[in-house]
């Protein structure tokens, strides 16, 4: 497992695949979690991609900074938190794929920050 800050959270990922490949990050649903994708990671894994998998915020090892931070599951609040996760990256242009809650926080990105998303699914 692997983490990274942002302003608001200690976002919890996993990475698969070509670490020099064009990014994929996966968005799991609700009540799912990063285990998600299990199954068909072993096959996009030689797609050439980097497959970048996090825990999104109230999952997993995802955590809050701040104690004090409201807590929202909003879709926006997702779809910033993967822009954010992106950024803390140094991740700048990537693709997005979504599942169950996962695909409108992944629409909301594409949305929020179009030039960023080359493609979503």
């Amino acid at each position: 497992m692997e983490y990274v800050n942002t302003d608001r959270l200690r976002i919890a990922f996993r990475q698969h695949g070509d670490m020099q490949g064009e990014p994929v990050f996966l968005l799991h649903g609700w009540p799912d979690d990063m285990h998600t994708w299990d199954g068909v990671l072993p096959y996009l894994s030689n797609s050439g991609y980097r497959l970048i998998v996090p825990s999104l915020r109230g999952f997993g090892d995802t955590r809050f900074l701040d104690p004090a931070t409201p807590r929202s599951g909003q879709l926006s609040a997702l779809a910033q938190d993967l822009l954010d996760l992106a950024e803390a990256m140094g991740i700048r242009r990537f693709h997005v794929v979504g599942h169950d809650w996962g695909a409108p926080a992944a629409y909301n990105a594409s949305l929020l920050e179009p030039e960023r998303i080359k493609s979503c699914v």
